[in-house]
């Protein structure tokens, strides 16, 4: 008796490690860690308004800001050849490489003179669409030149010189598309010998540096 007791104490403490062990592995328990995918952030405008937001911001171009050109200071008109007007006994400066014609545009305002680079064919009408131009203007009727209250001019600061008359410099720039072919356009109003006188220049934005410079020299000399 005593020893089939003993047998079954070896039995059982032989058993009982090997039974532990099967146990561990059947739980599926391992080092290996499991990996949880990352769940996708939706950018997209949420709460109330967001469609609308989201196609106002689709369909909204980005802003285009006109380059300025800044402060231009008149050229030097030292060795300008002079331009008279014989009708109107007016003369100014004329800038090197351009020259200068009676142009008579008609009307009650109309061209006395215009000033071009060389190459250009003259005359011209006044609906002649010349990338580069100085257009002076002899007002013949009662009716004044009136940039001052035309809402398609603006002023700039200060005055500048039309031979010893102080006058406002007017900017007309067209709206800025592309750059190169912006239209930069200023113009002048001066009573001069009991007329009224306008100037006008016209150029391609790649110029307007040197022709508003060269605009500020012809109207230094002009005298009438």
């Amino acid at each position: 008796m005593r020893t089939q007791i003993k047998i079954r104490f070896l039995l059982l403490a032989f058993l009982l490690p090997l039974l532990l062990f099967t146990a561990g592995c059947d739980t599926g328990v391992n080092n290996t860690p499991t990996l949880t995918p990352t769940p996708k952030l939706d950018s997209a405008p949420k709460g109330p308004g967001s469609l609308a937001l989201t196609a106002t911001a689709r369909a909204t171009p980005n802003a285009t800001t006109c380059p300025s050109l800044g402060v231009v200071s008149p050229a030097a008109t030292t060795g300008w050849k002079t331009y008279q007007d014989s009708a109107y006994h007016f003369q100014f400066a004329v800038p090197p490489g351009w020259k200068a014609g009676k142009n008579d545009g008609g009307g009650q305002k109309f061209e006395a003179a215009a000033v071009f680079p060389q190459g250009v064919p003259f005359p011209f009408d006044a609906t002649s669409k010349l990338p580069e131009k100085f257009l002076i203007s002899l007002n013949i009727s009662d009716s004044p030149f009136d940039l001052a209250n035309d809402n398609s001019w603006k002023p700039e600061s200060g005055t500048i010189s039309v031979g010893k008359t102080q006058a406002t410099l007017y900017d007309r720039s067209s709206d800025c598309v592309e750059v190169n072919s912006v239209e930069v356009d200023r113009a002048v109003v001066a009573h001069i010998a009991q007329h009224d006188y306008q100037f006008y220049l016209s150029s391609p934005f790649s110029n307007a540096r040197q022709d508003i410079a060269l605009f500020l020299g012809t109207l230094q000399t002009f005298s009438a």
